[in-house]
């Protein structure tokens, strides 16, 4: 296979992910890291974590609180 992962995303996955990286990752490194999902999908799972106060954008950086 190449080594190539197909990753989904979830809450927890996402969480996991910006937890990794203390200086923030923008939407584009998110969205291609969990390429087993739709843009869309991820995009709407962001906003849900942002209002459940988990996560935080910046400077279009998503950061874990």
């Amino acid at each position: 296979d190449g080594g190539f992962t197909v990753l989904e995303a979830t809450e927890s996955s996402v969480l996991n992910l910006l937890q990794k990286h203390d200086e923030g990752l923008p939407l584009f490194d998110i969205l291609e890291h969990f390429n087993g999902s739709k843009s869309e999908a991820v995009i709407d799972l962001l906003s849900c974590l942002e209002r459940d106060f988990m996560i935080f954008k910046k400077n279009n950086l998503y950061w874990l609180m």
